[in-house]
C-alpha cells in the first residue's frame, strides 16, 4: 500500500460514506435530475477513483502531472482530489434542496 493510501484514504473512505448515504435516497429520476443551465446531473457527481489511487506505487506520488502550463506531484492531485470530495457535499445539498430532499443526517452534521 502506498503512503497516499496509508495517510489519506481514511479521509477520502469517510466522504465515500457521505456519498453513500446519498446515494441511499436517491432514485434513478433523483440522479437525472439536473437543476438547469449547464449544471450537469447529480449522477455525474457520483463517479469513484479508489482503483486508480490503490494502484499507485510510493514512486508514482513522486511524479509530475504537467496541468497545461504548471506542473504538480501526483500526491498533490491526490490532496486536490479530497478536496473535491469535501467540495461534493456541499453541491449534493444543492441538488437536494431543490428536489425537496432530506439531507442525510452525516451530511447536515457535517456540511449543513
Amino acid at each position: 500500500m502506498n503512503r497516499s493510501m496509508q495517510e489519506k484514504w481514511s479521509w477520502i473512505e469517510g466522504t465515500h460514506g457521505m456519498r453513500s448515504q446519498l446515494l441511499d435516497i436517491l432514485s434513478d429520476a433523483d440522479l437525472a435530475f439536473s437543476p438547469g443551465g449547464q449544471t450537469i446531473t447529480l449522477g455525474t457527481l457520483l463517479r469513484e477513483r479508489k482503483a486508480t489511487v490503490c494502484a499507485l506505487s510510493d514512486e508514482d506520488l513522486m511524479k509530475t502531472v504537467d496541468r497545461g502550463g504548471f506542473t504538480m506531484p501526483v500526491e498533490l492531485q491526490l490532496d486536490v482530489y479530497l478536496q473535491a470530495l469535501l467540495i461534493f457535499p456541499g453541491k449534493a445539498t444543492i441538488y437536494l434542496k431543490a428536489m425537496n430532499k432530506p439531507l442525510p443526517e452525516q451530511i447536515q452534521d457535517s456540511i449543513g
